[in-house]
């Protein structure tokens, strides 16, 4: 089982955890350069542990040349899949977005220089304005490869996904009461562009909810899947980790 999207270098211990119910591969994600910095010693210290580097949108403060010049040699690195998680978040950061839109398109161009991955973190604040505007860019730029991690269920991102052929991150909060439309979408989308994530140390599957997060939390996230697609847990596993390989072209 391969957890899409986690933050090691956020938890203790990650040696051990990746013992944990059958993992067999993770992908990492640091969100500032330290961040991916940490995300590739990781990479470097453990089996099967690949890196995902950028700017997280609610870290553009750390935007800048210095930034943008460390991170366009850091995603040279060998174990690096994907670049990001870039985006807009008007939850934390509403009166950033001209600094968020800046930062997405110059990590949409970068990925698109190294044909990496973009990995994109939409969250909607009281309107759907992120969620509009990260589908009109994504419209607009047409990434190589790219995945909507931990899918809020928009309808114009959904569209413009599957008409792209991008991936829908799905993590623990698919087990959460209030749901419903993204249980929706994960029971109805077309079954080779869903993706397994934890967000670690985020957004733990119930019954865990309210604690820290693990990668191997993420067996909740797919029993949960099983039951709304109606496929076995071991066939959706196999499934999942196909998906996985081919949003990230991951070898090795």
């Amino acid at each position: 089982m391969i957890d899409s999207h986690c933050h090691l270098d956020l938890l203790e211990n990650p040696k051990q955890l990746l013992s944990e119910n059958g993992l067999s591969g993770v992908i990492t994600v640091g969100t500032t350069p330290p961040g991916a910095r940490a995300a590739l010693a990781l990479c470097a210290e453990l089996e099967r542990v690949w890196a995902v580097v950028g700017l997280h949108p609610n870290e553009v403060e750390a935007d800048g040349a210095a930034a943008r010049a460390e991170l366009e040699e850091l995603v040279q690195h060998p174990s690096v899949v994907g670049i990001g998680e870039a985006g807009l978040d008007d939850h934390w950061g509403r009166e950033q977005h001209e600094a968020q839109l800046s930062s997405l398109l110059w990590q949409l161009d970068l990925a698109g220089r190294t044909h990496k991955t973009c990995v994109l973190h939409i969250r909607d604040g009281e309107d759907d304005r992120a969620s509009r505007s990260c589908a009109e860019v994504l419209r607009d730029k047409k990434p190589e490869r790219a995945v909507l991690h931990c899918f809020n269920g928009h309808p114009a991102l959904l569209e413009v996904a599957l008409e792209l052929g991008y991936f829908l991150g799905f993590a623990g909060n698919l087990t959460y009461k209030s749901a419903g439309r993204l249980r929706e979408v994960a029971a109805s989308a077309p079954l080779d562009r869903l993706l397994l994530e934890t967000d670690s140390p985020y957004l733990s599957p119930v019954p865990h909810r309210g604690q820290p997060n693990r990668p191997g939390l993420a067996r909740l996230t797919l029993q949960r899947l099983s039951e709304l697609r109606g496929i076995a847990e071991a066939e959706l596993e196999i499934q999942m980790d196909h998906n996985a390989e081919r949003a990230y072209a991951l070898v090795g």
